[in-house]
C-alpha cells in the first residue's frame, strides 16, 4: 500500500490583499452585494440622493453617487483599507449600533476583487480628491488625484470579479443580477421614504423615486415597488408602546399571495430575516389564511439600539433581540389587534384606517405572556401544523403513515357517537371516556397523504385527466424551471408542460388532491424544488398534501353518514387508536374532569374580577 507523504506548510501572515479577497466572499456575493454595500454607506453619509447606474447587471460597471456628506481628504485612502471606519470607535459604540454599516470591511473588500474608483467632496473642500486602484501600482498606495465633483460622494466599481475568475463563473446572467440589484434597491427604498432614489440600467431610468414625507406620497411608492392592490387592501399600521413601536402596512385576509416575495421586515431601518418575527406573523395568519397562502407586509419596527445586536452575519441580515418574549409578544399583539380593529369591508385609503395606540400603550403586562413558550418548542425544527417541511425522510415506504395492524385489541367505539358537525371543519362525538373533537381537515389531509405515498412506493399512482386543460401562470423564472424537476413531477403523477414564458399547462393530476387549488399546489411543488433540488417525493408528498381541503357537502350530511365516516375513520388510523388514543394531531379526547376544569376555571376568574 502506498503512503502519501505530508509535507508541513509553515505558519504565515497572510498579505492583505488575500485577506481582504478572503473577506470578500463574505460580503460580496455578487454585483447586488456591492449595490447594498454602497447604498448603507450613502445612507450612513446622510444622503438625501442616491443615483444608481449599473451597466449588464452590474457585471461591467457599478455606479453610486450620493449627496451625503463627503470624506475628507486625508480619510479617502483609509475608507479603502480593511477594518477602518467612522462608524464605531469603542466597544460600547458596537452595543448599541445606529448606522447601517459600522465592520469597516465592505469597500476593501470590493477594492480587492474590481477596478475600484472613489471621487468625494466635503462642503468645506474646494475641489474633490480621487483615488483609484486601477494606476502604475494598483495598490492602497496610490495617490489622490484631484477632480470635479458636488459635495458627495461617487462611486465606480467596474469588472466584479476580474481576478477572482472562479467566483465569477458562479454569477448568472445579466438579466438575473439586475433583478437582484433591483430587489435590493426596492428594499431600501421601502424604509427610508426621506430619500430620492434614481436606479438605472444600461442607461435606462428603471426607477425614480422622489422623496416621500407624506402619508400618500409614501403609499404611492409602496404602490409603484410593490402592488396597487395591496396598496388598496392594507391595513396601514401605526402603534406605540414603552419601548417599541411599529409602522407600515400589512395585508388583510382578502389579499394573499402564492409565495412570500412581499414580506419585508425592518429593524430600526434595517431588513432582517428573524425566526422570533417570522413566527410571530405566521402565528397569527395561518387562522385566517389557507393553506399555501402567504401574507404581504411592508413593517419597520423601531427598538432601542442597545436591545438589539446587529453584529451577528457579515452581510448583518440577521438580527439578536435582547428580549426575545417582549418583541415576540409585541409583534402578534400588533398584527392581531391590527386584524380584529378591520373586516373584509374596510379598505385603506390615504390616511384612512391609521390604527395608533399611544392612547392605549402596549405594555409588556398587557402582551400575552404564553406566545413564547409555544414559539420555543417550534424553534426546535418542528414544522408547523398548517406548513409542515416534512424534512425527514422515512426509513423505508413500509414506514410511512400508512397505518397497520396491531395485534394488540383496538379500544372499541373509541371515537363513540356523532352528536354533530361544528364549523369549518370539526365532527364531535361522546364516547365513555368523554367529549372527542375530530379534526376532518387533518384527517382528509393525512388520509390523501397516506394513499398518495403508498401510490408513488409502489409506482402506481392513480391519475385524474382534465377535460379542459388548466392554465397556471407563474413567475417565469418557476417555468423555466420544470425540464430540470420533470421525472419527480412525472412521479408525483402531474402532467405539466410549460405553454408559454411564464404559463404552465396541467393536464392531469393525483387524484388524491381532492378540493384543492392546482394552481397553489404547483406553485408550491416548484418552489419547493427550486429552493432543494434534491428534495425528493417522500417530502414532496406530506408537503402538498396540505392543500388538500373538505367538499362545500359537509353540513348536509346526516348523523348516519357521520357516523359510518367516523367507523371509517378509526379503521383507517388504527395506530393512533393504539398507541394515542386520547390525544394526536387529528382528534382530541377531552374527559369529563377536563371540561369542568374549563367551567370551574371561568367560574373562578369570575370570582375573583368582582
Amino acid at each position: 500500500m502506498n503512503t502519501v507523504e505530508l509535507t508541513r506548510s509553515p505558519i504565515r501572515q497572510l498579505s492583505a490583499q488575500l485577506a481582504n479577497q478572503i473577506a470578500a466572499g463574505e460580503v460580496v456575493e455578487r454585483p447586488a452585494s456591492v449595490v447594498k454595500e454602497l447604498i448603507e454607506n450613502s445612507l450612513d453619509a446622510g444622503a438625501t440622493c442616491i443615483e444608481i447606474d449599473i451597466q449588464k447587471g452590474g457585471l461591467q460597471l457599478i455606479k453610486i453617487r450620493d449627496d451625503g456628506h463627503g470624506i475628507p481628504e486625508q480619510e479617502i485612502t483609509l475608507a479603502v483599507q480593511a477594518h477602518c471606519t467612522s462608524k464605531i470607535a469603542s466597544f460600547d459604540d458596537l452595543t448599541a449600533i445606529e448606522s447601517m454599516g459600522f465592520r469597516g470591511e465592505a469597500l476593501a473588500s470590493i477594492v480587492s476583487i474590481s477596478h475600484f474608483e472613489i471621487t468625494s467632496r466635503t462642503e468645506s473642500q474646494e475641489m474633490a480628491w480621487q483615488w483609484s486602484n486601477t494606476g502604475i501600482n494598483n495598490s492602497e498606495d496610490n495617490a489622490l488625484t484631484p477632480a470635479s465633483h458636488p459635495t458627495g460622494t461617487s462611486i465606480v466599481v467596474r469588472d466584479i470579479f476580474y481576478n477572482t475568475i472562479a467566483r465569477r463563473k458562479f454569477l448568472r446572467s445579466e438579466r438575473t443580477e439586475f433583478r437582484h440589484i433591483e430587489d435590493v434597491v426596492k428594499r431600501i427604498a421601502l424604509s427610508r421614504f426621506e430619500i430620492e432614489f434614481v436606479l438605472k440600467h444600461n442607461q435606462r431610468v428603471v426607477h425614480r423615486l422622489p422623496r416621500a414625507l407624506t402619508t400618500d406620497l409614501k403609499t404611492k411608492r409602496v404602490a409603484k415597488l410593490l402592488d396597487k392592490r395591496f396598496v388598496q387592501q392594507a391595513l396601514r399600521v401605526s402603534y406605540q408602546a414603552s419601548q417599541l413601536s411599529m409602522t407600515g402596512w400589512l395585508s388583510n385576509k382578502d389579499y394573499s399571495r402564492g409565495q412570500t416575495d412581499m414580506q419585508y421586515f425592518y429593524v430600526n431601518g434595517r431588513i432582517v430575516k428573524d425566526k422570533v418575527i417570522s413566527h410571530a406573523l405566521r402565528q397569527v395568519y395561518q387562522a385566517i389564511l389557507p393553506p399555501g397562502r402567504f401574507p404581504s407586509y411592508v413593517l419597520n419596527l423601531q427598538i432601542d439600539p442597545q436591545q438589539v445586536d446587529v453584529n451577528v452575519h457579515p452581510t448583518k441580515h440577521e438580527v439578536r433581540f435582547r428580549q426575545m418574549r417582549l418583541v415576540h409578544d409585541f409583534v402578534n399583539h400588533v398584527i392581531q389587534d391590527s386584524l380584529n380593529k378591520t373586516n373584509s369591508n374596510h379598505r385603506y385609503g390615504g390616511d384612512a384606517f391609521v390604527f395608533d395606540t399611544e392612547e392605549q400603550a402596549v405594555t409588556e403586562h398587557q402582551i400575552n405572556k404564553h406566545a413564547m413558550a409555544e414559539a420555543s418548542s417550534r424553534y426546535s425544527g418542528r414544522a408547523h401544523n398548517h406548513y409542515p417541511l416534512a424534512r425527514n425522510k422515512p426509513a423505508s415506504s413500509a414506514e410511512f403513515y400508512t397505518q397497520k395492524t396491531h395485534s394488540t385489541s383496538l379500544p372499541q367505539g373509541l371515537l363513540g357517537t356523532v352528536v354533530g358537525f361544528c364549523q369549518p371543519y370539526y365532527l364531535l362525538s361522546q364516547s365513555q371516556q368523554g367529549l372527542v373533537i375530530i379534526h376532518l381537515l387533518r384527517v382528509a389531509q393525512h388520509q390523501a397523504e397516506q394513499q398518495w405515498l403508498q401510490q408513488v412506493d409502489s409506482q402506481s399512482v392513480e391519475v385524474k385527466p382534465f377535460v379542459f386543460p388548466v392554465s397556471i401562470e407563474l413567475d417565469a423564472q418557476l417555468c423555466e424551471s420544470i425540464d430540470c424537476h420533470q421525472d419527480t413531477i412525472q412521479t408525483l403523477g402531474f402532467d405539466l408542460s410549460l405553454q408559454a414564458k411564464n404559463i404552465l399547462v396541467l393536464r392531469a393530476a393525483p387524484t388524491v388532491l381532492q378540493h384543492c387549488s392546482y394552481e397553489a399546489v404547483i406553485r408550491q411543488l416548484l418552489i419547493s424544488l427550486n429552493l432543494e433540488e434534491t428534495m425528493g417525493w417522500e417530502t414532496l408528498v406530506p408537503l402538498l398534501s396540505r392543500f388538500v381541503q373538505l367538499g362545500t357537502h359537509s353540513e348536509s350530511k346526516t348523523l348516519s353518514e357521520w357516523q359510518q365516516h367516523l367507523n371509517d375513520i378509526e379503521k383507517t388510523f388504527v395506530n393512533l387508536c393504539v398507541d394515542a388514543p386520547y390525544k394526536n394531531k387529528l382528534w382530541r379526547v377531552l374527559g369529563v374532569a377536563e371540561v369542568n376544569k374549563l367551567f370551574q376555571a371561568n367560574v373562578s376568574a369570575k370570582l375573583v374580577d368582582e
